[in-house]
């Protein structure tokens, strides 16, 4: 993304469209009928949960003038699933 120079910045990332009642703590990738957790982390010890909320569990940063990489981590807590193509669309906002 790009920002303003010294513009700050918070961005937040949706539990996704196959999330269950739990919002972010219950992201899913789906494949038909067949669900798979996963979740998403600010950090690359991935202890550090991206969700919604500003202030709180959001990435923030300082606008460059130039495009900057906000890397996103991963995680799915186990491969005891259906093979399949599984798949979520997570929706990314920043606020300025």
């Amino acid at each position: 993304m790009s920002c303003t120079p010294g513009t700050a910045y918070q961005i937040t990332l949706d539990a996704g469209q196959n999330a269950g009642a739990g919002g972010i703590t219950e992201r899913n990738m789906s494949n038909g009928t067949d669900l798979v957790p996963y979740q998403l982390y600010r950090d690359p010890g991935r202890t550090l949960v991206w969700g919604l909320t500003l202030d709180t569990d959001t990435v923030v940063g300082t606008g460059t003038g130039g495009p900057q990489t906000i890397p996103v981590y991963g995680r799915v807590p186990s491969a005891n699933f259906p093979t399949g193509s599984y798949f979520d669309v997570v929706t990314a906002t920043v606020v300025y």
